[in-house]
């Protein structure tokens, strides 16, 4: 494999949807057992990583006809209190659309 994706969590989701899109037998995998997968792709950019066992994942497939909308978890803050600068960063995160890059043939991001 060529370039890996530089690590940060929207760059590994890029990667597992370009090569989902590619791969038939690896979009299978990564829909019957995205755990597994998601751990061996992250171990490949950084290969002591692992998830936490309590970390369960769930992969969803849109249709042309079906979007999915995920919320992320609510801030644990107080009312009126200030979020921290990383739970700005999570919050804000999980509404990025991912942007359209270009992929080598094993899925890894080449430009952007």
């Amino acid at each position: 494999m060529s370039e890996h994706a530089t690590g940060t969590p929207r760059d590994l989701e890029a990667h597992l949807i370009a090569r989902a899109w590619k791969d038939e037998a690896f979009r299978q995998e990564l829909l019957s057992d995205p755990k597994a997968v998601v751990e061996r792709e992250l171990r490949r950019q950084h290969p002591d990583a692992r998830l936490p066992e309590h970390v369960q994942l769930q992969v969803l497939e849109e249709s042309p006809t079906t979007r999915y909308l995920v919320l992320p978890p609510k801030p644990t803050v107080e009312s009126g209190e200030a979020l921290s600068d990383a739970d700005l960063a999570q919050v804000a995160a999980a509404g990025v659309k991912i942007a359209t890059r270009k992929f080598d043939n094993d899925g890894y991001c080449v430009g952007q």
